[in-house]
């Protein structure tokens, strides 16, 4: 079992809290409501994520604000090593007015363990987990030639601003200081 797997399984087996919060709103919930419960701060899912099936459609949705787009899955170990640094982050985004986006490309089989990824790490911002058109729009429209080919690997960040991309590769969670920076240069510019 991987590790990731094993703690999500942990913290489920030790945090009756969590049972308690699921009863209330479930993440995973058909209307996909935000859960608004202390404990998981802000995770918000993004209204009707699930219609989305191209990433101008996810931009469009934000055309007033600062972005930070993290693009993962559960089940990449890398990824999920990030999310130590999700705490400050996110303390720096609410104080800045910053929108931290998650992306998952989870498949729909590994949907269970993405909610479960959101909890145990405490990812808040807004969440989407790509259907297959919209991850298939990522994957082509983000795709980096690598080892003579073209492909697409997260984690992999980027900044939008007023709905358009204004930097693609941006610094990772772990990056603090410079990601710090790299947002608040941004937030700053008075360009697009």
């Amino acid at each position: 079992m991987k590790p990731t797997k094993v703690l999500a399984a942990l913290w489920l087996a030790c945090t009756p809290l969590w049972y308690s919060c699921q009863q209330k709103s479930h993440l995973l919930n058909q209307d996909q409501t935000a859960i608004s419960d202390s404990t998981y701060h802000s995770v918000e899912l993004v209204e009707r994520y699930g219609e989305l099936t191209a990433f101008d459609e996810v931009m469009q949705l934000f055309p007033d604000q600062l972005v930070y787009v993290m693009f993962w899955k559960s089940t990449c170990e890398e990824c999920t090593e990030e999310f130590s640094s999700i705490p400050e982050l996110s303390t720096f985004a609410q104080k800045n007015g910053i929108v931290p986006l998650y992306i998952s490309l989870d498949r729909d089989s590994d949907a269970k363990l993405w909610e479960e990824t959101i909890q145990v790490n405490e990812l808040t911002g807004k969440h989407i987990r790509a259907n297959r058109q919209l991850a298939a729009d990522i994957r082509e429209r983000f795709e980096m030639e690598s080892s003579g080919r073209n492909t697409f690997q997260v984690p992999f960040y980027i900044i939008l601003k007023n709905g358009k991309i204004v930097k693609l590769g941006a610094e990772s969670p772990r990056s603090k200081k410079r990601l710090q920076e790299q947002l608040q240069s941004f937030k700053i510019r008075k360009e697009a």
